[in-house]
């Protein structure tokens, strides 16, 4: 079990208030990457108590975050769960930003996420840098392959598909 701090949005950017906390929670928490950036994404499962003080609080019209173990992760979405009679918030570090397809000439699904910082900062702080940092690293990505895949064939080898 693990403490899990409460914050909303404060009046001033970047300002957060500790609302509260969620003892006992239980959380499942996984690593992922946007590029060389890793970020944590995952649920926390709450009493039920702790949902409705979320409720009451103003979620989903109002920004919070949680921390765990000095980590903050934006709250994405909450609810009830009859697997634990309590309530579980969806958790993540990232958000959807870059859709590939809004690139020019790049005929993909794909949508790159950007990290936000922790502590979160105002949104204009972090966002133009992160997405540049998301492109750039895509754009190298696929420089890489594509160089692999001239050396593969040179030798007369293929990439396996």
């Amino acid at each position: 079990m693990t403490t899990v701090l409460l914050y909303a949005e404060g009046p001033a950017p970047a300002e957060l208030v500790c609302i509260g906390e969620f003892l006992d929670a239980q959380t499942d928490l996984t690593t992922r990457h946007s590029g060389t950036r890793p970020y944590k994404v995952g649920v926390i499962a709450i009493r039920a108590d702790d949902l409705v003080a979320l409720d009451v609080a103003g979620f989903p019209d109002r920004t919070f975050w949680v921390s765990v173990d000095g980590l903050y992760m934006r709250i994405q979405t909450a609810g009830a769960s009859l697997a634990t009679g309590g309530g579980m918030i969806a958790v993540d570090q990232s958000e959807p930003a870059v859709h590939l397809r809004d690139m020019h000439s790049i005929d993909s699904d794909e949508i790159l996420r950007v990290i936000e910082p922790s502590p979160p900062r105002p949104v204009a702080e972090w966002l133009p840098v992160e997405t540049a940092r998301v492109i750039r690293e895509w754009h190298a990505l696929q420089d890489m392959a594509i160089a692999v895949d001239a050396a593969l064939s040179e030798r007369g080898l293929e990439f396996p598909a």
